[in-house]
């Protein structure tokens, strides 16, 4: 009886080794949690640049306004010869189109997407305010439209592109005449600053440097 009231009232030893044993494996399961985490937060920092490159980032010009500053994209990728060629199409619809109404808004939109001499130069010719032959005073006095219908448009070279389309003349609804036309932009991206409410107008800086335009015969 006395050997037994012993055993089982005194511990053998064994209970200390299973917490000895439970406290290894829990210092070993932290040191691999601990190096997860330093994992992680490493894979976080080479990440975050991706997510802060933007086409343009806001500024604070002077105190109380704000400018976006357009920064142009860099990457020769199909995506970005897409987008070229679609704000190319919408850059001749937007220059080629006189309808009487829409023409001076849809003027400010050109005047973002062409460099200074080539803005002056169409701002010349069509404002009748500075010049009294322009064919928009024309028109209007006519009272004549002009739509134009986009056919085909390919890029001829770096920074070039072709642009065909053909012009649709009506008064008061019936149709007059149509013409096919050719269409040459030179396009470079441009870093610019704008007011904050026209950054979306042309935020990639796509800027026309050179535009030709030629009546097609036949």
């Amino acid at each position: 009886m006395k050997n037994n009231f012993l055993t089982s009232n005194y511990d053998t030893g064994q209970s200390y080794r299973v917490m000895a044993w439970v406290a290894r494996v829990s210092t070993l399961g932290m040191i691999v949690l601990g190096m997860l985490c330093i994992a992680l937060v490493c894979l976080v920092i080479q990440l975050f640049p991706l997510k802060e490159q933007r086409p343009y980032l806001l500024v604070l010009k002077d105190k109380g306004e704000q400018v976006a500053q357009i920064e142009p994209i860099a990457l020769n990728t199909k995506g970005l010869n897409l987008l070229m060629e679609g704000l190319c199409r919408r850059y001749v619809a937007l220059r080629e189109s006189i309808d009487g109404l829409s023409d001076e808004e849809r003027w400010k939109e050109i005047h973002f997407l062409s460099s200074e001499e080539i803005w002056q130069d169409f701002d010349n010719t069509m404002s009748p305010k500075k010049n009294q032959n322009s064919p928009l005073k024309k028109h209007r006095e006519d009272k004549v439209t002009r739509g134009i219908a986009v056919k085909v448009s390919s890029k001829i070279s770096d920074g070039v592109w072709q642009v065909e389309w053909e012009s649709l003349t009506h008064h008061q609804g019936q149709e007059l005449e149509r013409h096919s036309w050719v269409s040459t932009l030179q396009v470079e991206l441009r870093p610019n600053a704008v007011k904050i409410e026209d950054q979306f107008i042309n935020p990639i800086g796509f800027t026309v440097v050179g535009y030709t335009v030629s009546k097609r015969e036949g």
